[in-house]
């Protein structure tokens, strides 16, 4: 039973790193904490609960923690996304407006692209300035 106590500090411990840290490490510790509260309160012996705690707290980072991560950085590449406006970008495919085809490349990456204008055509290798973002689709015009 004065066990719980070491598991309800070990929860507050890494309740506190991860809030100041942020990095969703400490988190998973929260709940193998808890559960390692819960082996105390039935008096299963000591070594099992400390395995608990390390077992459930390293399965979280070591599956959980990964898409988490990755969910996060997509959501901020999105952010990136509004950051392209302004770029200068290369036409690397005829640009043709009212046909609907054309590709640049902008921080060497190919997108999709058309002109301000319906009847905008840009050729190969030509530089323009990317004014907007509209979808997948970078909004160009001449420099």
């Amino acid at each position: 039973m004065e066990w719980c106590l070491v598991w309800i500090a070990v929860l507050l411990l890494a309740a506190v790193l991860e809030a100041v840290t942020g990095k969703l490490v400490c988190i998973w510790f929260i709940p193998a904490s808890i559960v390692s509260v819960i082996l105390a309160l039935f008096d299963i012996p000591l070594p099992w609960q400390a395995v608990a705690l390390i077992l459930f707290g390293l399965i979280g980072v070591a599956f959980v923690r990964r898409p988490l991560v990755n969910a996060r950085l997509a959501k901020a590449s999105q952010n990136d996304l509004d950051s392209i406006v302004g770029e200068k970008c290369t036409v690397t495919e005829q640009i043709d407006t009212f046909a609907g085809c054309g590709h640049v490349r902008v921080r060497g990456q190919i997108w999709s692209a058309r002109g301000i204008c319906a009847d905008d055509v840009f050729e190969v290798g030509e530089v323009l300035k990317v004014v907007g973002v509209e979808g997948v689709k970078l909004i160009c015009r001449k420099r």
